[in-house]
Parts: C-alpha cells; sequence; structure tokens
C-alpha cells in the first residue's frame, strides 16, 4: 500500500500529494476499488466523511512521522500522536511519559527533541538537576545548582563562569561530581549538556563555605515578607536548623540585609520611580500637598535634595479639630544615605497626637526649617501668628527661623532637655533638678519668683545660669493661656519618632509609604474608636477631670455671688469666676479643664464640672479631626509613568559601620524595656582615671601618666644611677647609704655596709610571679658570710642567687672585667655597683665559671 500525506488544498477540498504519473489509468483504478480516495467534486459532506474516516479530532501530529500514517499503526493518546506497532515492532518503542516530549518548540518544529524547562516556583526549594534540562537566564541556573548542592550539604565551586558557560564541581578532592551548562545556540535560554550526578560517598558538611550571604538572602526573602522584624540572631537560628550549617552572625546580618534590599528595592531602583509616586500620590489623594527639590546645574540631571510630604486628610482634620498648637521636632534616618526626618505634630481632642506634615531634608539648618516652615504655613495658614503656639527641643537654626518667620508666636522649650543643657555644664544635683521642675511648675508669678530664690539656698551658679534663661520659653507662669496648652514636654513629637522607628531604616519610597500606611491605619481607627465613645468630652479628659475631683473634695466653697467662689484648700486659697471660666491659680486657664478650686465651685452651683471643659476636648471636635479619609494607592506597575527625569540619589553624608539602632538615654533616664521584668538595669558607672580625672580609663590604663612617668624619671629607680654612669662610665659609683639587713643576726659593726642596688619595677600584675628574670629589690653584702647561700628578698618573690657569686662579681668589677661581669649579673642588676674587696680566689673562680 502507498504512504500518503493528506493536506488541505488551496480550494478547501482535499488532495492528493503523492506523485503520480498521467495516464497511470490502472492505478487510478485500484485507488478507487479500495475506496481509500474519492475523486469527486470535492463537496462537502465527502470532505467530511473523509476527516471522520483518517483523522483523529483529539490528537495532535508531532515527532519524526508528523502527518504519515502507516498500516497497521494506531492512536494511544490524547495529546501525543506516536506510531505503535501491532505486531511486528518491539514494545521498547512506545512512549511510556509526557516528559520526553515537553519542550519549548512548538508543533511545527520537526525532528527536534524536546527537554524540561525549569520551573523555579514549582521547585524552589531543593531542584532536582538532570541532563537537558533548560533555564531562562544564566542567573536562574547558577541559583537551581547553588541550591540543589547546599540543601544537601555538599561544597560545591564554579570552575568556569562566564558568559557562555557554567561549570560547577565538588570542592572536596576526589569526587567526580560535576555539572556543565551552557548558553542554547540562537536563544538566551541555558541548558545542562553534562551532568554526573553520582555524589554518594561525600559527607554533609555543617561547616559548608559554599554557603554566600547573596544566595541565603535570595533564599529566605519570603521569612521578612511575612516578618520584617525578624532579627539577625533569631534569623541565623532559623538557617542553622534549616541548612543544617553554622552560618556566621556576620553572614546572617550580612544576608538579612540582602533581603530586605531585595523585599524594598535598592535605593537607586526606588530614586527612579519618585516621580511616578508623587503623581500616584497626588490621584488618588487630591488636595494633598507633596513638593520636592532637586539641586544641580543646568543640562545635567538632577539630584534629590528634600521631600515634603502633607496629607489633604491631615490638613483639613487639623485645622477644624485641633488647638493651635504644633511640635517641631526632627529624627535621624538610619537608610545608607541618612538624612533627617522633620515632623510638625498636633495634639487631638483626646490628647493624642496628630502628625500633620513631614519632609525629608539633608540636616537640620536654618535653611531647611525655613523650606519646611513655609510650606507648613502655605497648608495651615498661620496667619494670626501671635495665636499660634510651638513646641520644639531648640534644634539647630529651628529658632532663627521662628524669629524669621513668625516673629509673634511663642515659642516653648522642652524641659527635659533644659535640664539636659544644665547637666551638660555640671549642674548635676538631684536638688536641683527638682528645684528647677518646681519653676517650670509655677502657673504664677509670685510662685515663680519664690521658687527660683529657692534655687539660690542649694546653688547660686545653678541661679545664675538658669536666669539668663528667657522664662517665657519654659515656665507655666509665662504661657498664653489662649492654646490651652500647659504640657512641658515636646513628647507628641517624640511620640511620632517612635511611631514610625521601623520606617526610618528603609529606602525613600518604601519609608513613605509605611508612614502612609500607618497614618491611614491609625485615621480609620480613631474614626471608629470615636462612634463607641458616649458623653461630651473625650475619655482621657475623663481620666483627668476625674482625678481632679478627688482632689475637689478637700476643698471647701465659699460664695461670693452666683459667679464667683472662694475656695479655701488645705494649703491654699483662690477665687474662682464661673462665668469667665478662670481660677487665681491659673491651672483652668492655662489648660482649658477646671482645676480642683473650680471643681468645688461648680458642685456648689450643683452643676456637672464636664460642662465646663472647653470644646477643644470634646468628642465632637475629635471626630471632626479624623473626618477624612487618607486613600490607598496602586501598586508600582499600575502608576502613572511621569515624563520627568528620575533624580539621582541625593549625597548626603554616608555613615560607617553599621547604623545604631537604639537610642542613646541619659544617665538618669529610665532604662530600655528588657525581657527580663524582673531584673532592674541600671546605667553603667563610667570609669575614672585618680591621677588625671579624666573618664573612659583608669589609672592603670592612662596613657599620659606612662608617657609623663617616662619624661621625669619616676617610671625606675634607676635612673640617677644611670645618669651617674653616664658621666663616668669606667669607674662605678658608691653609696654607704644602709639598708634593710637580710639576717637578724647580723653583728651591728657590719651592718653599715649594706647597699641598695638600683631595680626596676614591675606592673602589678607580675609582682606576685617569681621567675629567673626577677628584678632584685634590696641585698646585703658581707664578708663574713662568704659561704652561706640564703635566698635574696626580691621584690614579688625571692630568688636563690649565692651571695659569695655576688660579691666575686663586684671584686672583678673593680678590677676593670665590668663589661663581662655585667652581663653575667640577674637580670635586674645594674652595671654601677659597689666595690667590694674579694676575700678568696676560690671565690673569684666560681664567679667565672658562672
Amino acid at each position: 500500500m502507498h504512504l500518503e500525506y493528506i493536506e488541505e488544498g488551496n480550494d478547501g477540498g482535499l488532495i492528493n500529494n503523492t506523485v503520480i504519473e498521467e495516464g497511470n489509468e490502472s492505478d487510478m483504478n485500484a485507488i478507487e476499488d479500495e475506496d481509500l480516495l474519492y475523486d469527486s467534486d470535492f463537496n462537502l459532506s465527502d470532505d467530511d466523511m473523509l476527516f471522520d474516516d483518517f483523522v483523529d479530532p483529539n490528537v495532535e501530529f508531532g515527532g519524526s512521522n508528523k502527518g504519515k500514517f502507516v498500516e497497521g499503526s494506531e492512536w494511544c493518546s490524547d495529546d501525543i500522536y506516536t506510531i505503535v506497532p501491532t505486531e511486528n515492532i518491539e514494545e521498547e518503542g512506545c512512549v511510556h511519559s509526557d516528559d520526553d516530549f515537553d519542550s519549548t518548540y512548538g508543533s511545527d518544529d520537526e525532528g527536534k527533541m524536546k527537554y524540561q524547562m525549569y520551573n523555579p516556583r514549582a521547585e524552589n526549594k531543593i531542584p532536582d538537576l538532570k541532563l537537558g534540562l533548560i533555564f531562562s537566564s544564566k542567573e536562574e541556573a547558577k541559583f537551581a545548582i547553588q541550591s540543589h548542592c547546599l540543601r544537601r550539604g555538599m561544597m560545591m565551586k564554579f570552575e568556569k563562569n562566564d558568559k557562555k558557560r557554567l561549570r560547577a564541581v565538588c570542592k572536596k578532592e576526589g569526587y567526580i561530581w560535576f555539572m556543565y551548562a551552557s548558553k542554547m545556540q540562537n536563544d538566551n535560554a541555558w541548558q545542562i549538556k553534562s551532568y554526573n550526578p553520582e555524589h554518594k560517598k561525600c559527607s554533609w558538611n555543617y561547616n559548608n563555605s559554599s554557603l554566600k550571604s547573596g544566595w541565603i538572602g535570595k533564599t529566605f526573602v519570603k521569612k521578612f515578607k511575612d516578618n520584617p522584624k525578624l532579627g539577625t540572631s533569631e534569623f541565623r537560628n532559623e538557617l542553622c536548623t534549616t541548612l543544617k550549617a553554622n552560618v556566621p552572625k556576620w553572614q546572617a546580618y550580612r544576608a538579612r540585609k540582602k533581603a530586605m534590599d531585595l523585599m524594598q528595592g535598592k535605593m537607586e531602583e526606588q530614586f527612579n520611580k519618585i516621580w511616578n509616586y508623587c503623581e500616584e500620590i497626588m490621584r488618588s489623594n487630591p488636595g494633598s500637598t507633596v513638593r520636592m527639590k532637586l539641586i544641580g546645574e543646568e543640562g545635567e540631571r538632577k539630584r534629590f535634595h528634600r521631600f515634603y510630604m502633607c496629607f489633604n486628610a491631615c490638613k483639613m482634620g487639623f485645622i477644624n479639630g485641633c488647638r493651635p498648637v504644633v511640635g517641631i521636632d526632627g529624627c535621624i534616618l538610619k537608610g545608607r544615605h541618612g538624612g533627617q526626618l522633620l515632623s510638625a505634630v498636633g495634639l487631638d481632642a483626646n490628647n493624642n497626637i496628630y502628625p500633620i506634615a513631614y519632609a525629608i531634608v539633608e540636616s537640620e539648618t536654618k535653611d531647611s526649617w525655613m523650606w519646611f516652615l513655609r510650606l507648613l504655613d502655605r497648608d495651615l495658614g498661620f496667619e494670626n501668628d501671635h495665636n499660634w503656639t510651638f513646641m520644639s527641643d531648640k534644634q539647630k537654626g529651628l529658632i532663627p527661623a521662628f524669629e524669621s518667620l513668625f516673629p509673634n508666636a511663642e515659642n516653648q522649650f522642652c524641659v527635659r532637655h533644659l535640664h539636659s543643657n544644665m547637666k551638660k555644664d555640671g549642674f548635676t544635683r538631684l536638688s536641683l533638678k527638682q528645684a528647677m521642675w518646681a519653676v517650670a511648675r509655677a502657673c504664677r508669678i509670685e510662685e515663680f519668683e519664690r521658687k527660683m530664690k529657692a534655687i539660690i539656698r542649694i546653688d547660686e551658679d545653678a541661679y545664675s545660669w538658669l536666669s539668663k534663661k528667657n522664662p517665657q520659653n519654659c515656665t507655666r507662669a509665662h504661657f498664653n493661656t489662649y492654646p490651652k496648652y500647659d504640657i512641658l514636654l515636646n513628647n507628641m513629637c517624640e511620640c511620632f519618632n517612635s511611631f514610625i522607628l521601623d520606617a526610618r531604616e528603609k529606602p525613600i519610597i518604601s519609608l513613605l509609604e509605611t508612614i502612609r500606611n500607618l497614618l491611614m491605619a491609625r485615621m480609620q481607627l480613631n474614626r471608629e474608636k470615636a462612634e463607641k465613645w458616649d458623653g461630651v468630652i473625650c475619655p482621657n479628659i475623663k481620666k483627668i477631670l476625674l482625678k481632679l475631683e478627688k482632689e475637689a473634695g478637700e476643698c471647701t466653697p465659699m460664695r461670693s455671688d452666683e459667679l464667683n467662689f472662694q475656695i479655701v484648700g488645705p494649703f491654699d486659697q483662690h477665687t474662682v469666676n464661673v462665668l469667665q471660666r478662670t481660677c487665681s491659680c491659673r491651672k483652668w486657664d492655662l489648660s482649658g479643664i477646671p482645676c480642683r478650686h473650680a471643681v468645688s465651685a461648680i458642685w456648689c452651683r450643683n452643676e456637672e464640672p464636664e460642662a465646663y471643659v472647653h470644646k477643644y476636648y470634646s468628642i465632637e471636635a475629635y471626630k471632626k479631626c479624623y473626618e477624612f479619609p487618607i486613600f490607598g494607592v496602586n501598586s508600582s506597575d499600575l502608576w502613572s509613568r511621569s515624563m520627568n527625569e528620575p533624580p539621582l540619589p541625593p549625597l548626603y553624608k554616608e555613615k560607617v559601620g553599621r547604623p545604631q539602632r537604639l537610642r542613646r538615654r541619659e544617665p538618669d533616664e529610665p532604662p530600655a524595656p528588657t525581657s527580663n521584668s524582673f531584673r532592674l538595669v541600671g546605667v553603667k558607672i563610667k570609669n575614672k582615671c585618680r591621677s588625671r580625672g579624666e573618664t573612659d580609663h583608669n589609672s592603670a590604663t592612662c596613657k599620659k601618666r606612662r608617657f609623663d612617668n617616662r619624661d621625669t624619671g619616676t617610671e625606675t629607680a634607676a635612673t640617677p644611677v644611670e645618669a651617674s654612669q653616664s658621666q663616668q662610665p669606667d669607674v662605678p659609683q658608691f653609696s654607704n647609704q644602709p639598708t634593710q639587713a637580710s639576717t637578724s643576726n647580723e653583728p651591728a659593726q657590719n651592718r653599715g655596709t649594706r647597699q641598695k642596688l638600683p631595680v626596676r619595677m614591675l606592673p602589678k600584675n607580675k609582682q606576685a610571679k617569681p621567675t629567673r628574670s626577677t628584678r632584685i629589690s634590696s641585698v646585703k653584702i658581707n664578708q663574713s658570710t662568704s659561704n652561706i647561700h640564703t635566698p635574696v628578698i626580691v621584690r614579688g618573690g625571692m630568688n636563690f642567687i649565692t651571695l659569695s657569686n655576688l660579691r666575686a662579681s663586684f671584686s672583678n668589677t673593680a678590677t676593670g672585667n665590668t663589661s663581662r661581669l655585667a652581663s653575667e649579673l640577674p637580670y635586674g642588676v645594674s652595671r654601677s655597683t659597689s666595690r667590694v674587696p674579694s676575700n678568696s680566689s676560690k671565690a673569684s673562680q666560681s664567679s667565672q665559671q658562672g
């Protein structure tokens, strides 16, 4: 039977592609007799019948026999066409698996083998390498080979690693495992061309030097997506358990940093999207203020310098429901490029922080503060600046900026920072701290002056130092009563800095997005919280009022008329005007919350104190603060593409070493909370040098003391003798100064011949270790005890030195053998010795033999 290939003709019918000569009628008749093909007018009904008879619609043609039909064959699969012989062909030609034909090539690529593609999602943990495996890129192939080896405890290395080749072998000698992959022809894909998987005798390597921080960071990046606060120690413990290998702490630290970079994106990549992010914020939150300042010369690519953000929800909420009080502060950004984050924070009706605006600048300077405050003025509108109050820590350049932009506004300074400056100037006594806080809490001028006089009795210099400060910035007695603010600390800014602590370590877009998410979630949470409150005033104000009501029970009211009262307390007496809502103690005037005297007068009128609380603390004002929401933004791939050129990263001063995580605390500040709540962690005491009075070292490690001792000659006692020797090197020096006797039964007439030998002092930590080189402190030279061998008392122990040998050495010194005998003396004995006559030549010979 003829083999025929059937295809569709141009006219829509089926034609015979077999070459048949014209005039061969016998062949044509044979074909028509067998009814294999009807040579008709190719109507549609005949075409369908032929298709149903010879074509299986459930299969595709593939393989080397594409388009051919063989007698005795059958269709055996729903998705792969193959020729399966029924009688004469062996069974091994049958295809048992679909993987043999899995390939990147289409059905039109005739005669090509099909190989398996690597799937990184399915084989992320332990890839299974095989010959012919195809990777989409070299990076994917390299990562898969590393994962295959390192997760099996193998030590491997890449012998070839270039643009076209990748060869990996086992590091250990004598093992034949290897893998070779190369770039495919006319394609960017890579394929394993040679592979020997035999690696059975190599044991597990717990100290695997092939582990690199880059591979670890890429492998465990999902850990940090689930838990961004995962610390280095916890991450290292998890690595050692998962990989069954010893991972050093420094390697875990670098792997964590690289994983965070992969998750958040690098700094340079985020600056390329900064314009797109600005347009997305303006689209999603209309009315918000987004300003970015770039620097650079004309014709060059601009560089990022500053960034300002103020959401419309924060702007309108502060204007509608907050007091005219703004806290200004700055904090350090802990990223690689550094910089400062300036913030403006207010207080809501519940005395909680209310973030208004924030900006990223290079540092705290007058120019940066002026730029930030001008933009803040445009958003909030400080027209009547005499009604506004700014609380700050007296940052660098902030006070000149206030004086230039808002000369009539009231500037208040944090008292805690004022006390820190006081301690730096030497006023560290606890009594001074308590007296200074008493001055700051005084609400009347008379009380303020009385507390200041109390400081004179403690320290007059401290009084002079405090008198130079402007009392309008740090004492309640001089505060303005309009803003209803009597807080002496800048805690609202400190709380905001702690609120965004995790965001300060991230790149710029991740930093801004983290702050936006925190503000968006916080405003929604407070909005839901306010719906559950009952009454007129907020809960925190109720707690303050409840405490004042307890103190009001000790007061006795005396009515003057319907509106004026005289309140007699345990230690004071004040007047209250209910209509004007004032008290002579000025606490009601400053805060807007009735003091204990006012509560007593209100009770006398049979009224509730809550009705006299200022409207700034009402639930209605609180709802106005959080009336407007902050809307979300889309992912970065959905942002509109800006036509502006992306800026370069800023040229801020990059910090060296690891970024500081914890804030430095003052010595009198409470320590940070620890895991052990039953132990009080104290402040480390600084060492102090007794000789110099300096800190951070003691007298034993004082370098200046060592240099001074060398210069003055107090380090060694042999300095005067050596100086005299330098004047007369050939003549030994004599001294008749008596020393301590070595024996108690010595005759009194011989005690005048004692000689003090020069000694070098040993350090204190080595004085208790007698060695061969121990220095001699004192020795008595006596002619009558020539044959007695007694131990010589030395500093730090004793040394058994024969006295007769010493006398013989001294006698030889007198005869001119000074240079040779001096080298034979024990260590520590100076060349300048006393001249003592010798009594026997035998002793001299024994000393020469020694």
